[in-house]
């Protein structure tokens, strides 16, 4: 038995009352934390959720255009729908797993994450890492606006 342990023993023994005390206050302690770790993921996936719902809507609005296994393609929607279910019952710490996968799924199936136009400029879509922080040049796709696409090579 650790020392810690003989501590917390006699503790209880001796000083119940002081003890139950201590009890509460560390259980206070715990509660405040998980608290705080809460909130952390929550504002990580207020961060993150204009993101995530532009990916979800790319994928949708092109969904038939991609030329990806369909097992692939079920499965990202199905990390999709898993994430807004784990936000709607506040489970934010679940999100950036689900992403994960998601990464995974679609550097393996290579989506579509940019084009250039005949200019040069490069237009990029949600599921580009540089989405969220895009150079001075790129473009963020748009469904509503028409594009002067350069040839593939």
């Amino acid at each position: 038995m650790s020392e810690y342990d003989e501590l917390v023993n006699w503790l209880q023994n001796e000083h119940n009352e002081v003890f139950n005390q201590w009890a509460q206050v560390e259980e206070v302690m715990l509660l405040e934390k998980e608290q705080q770790e809460k909130e952390e993921h929550k504002f990580r996936w207020e961060k993150r959720k204009e993101h995530i719902n532009a990916q979800y809507d790319f994928l949708m609005e092109k969904y038939d255009s991609f030329d990806v296994k369909e097992e692939t393609k079920q499965a990202v929607i199905l990390s999709f729908k898993l994430i807004f279910d784990a936000v709607e019952k506040e489970r934010y710490d679940l999100v950036s797993t689900y992403e994960t996968a998601i990464r995974s799924l679609v550097r393996d199936a290579e989506f579509p994450a940019q084009k250039y136009l005949k200019d040069g400029r490069r237009v990029i879509t949600p599921f580009h890492s540089c989405w969220s922080h895009n150079h001075r040049d790129d473009i963020k796709y748009d469904s509503n606006a028409e594009y002067d696409w350069r040839e593939e090579e």
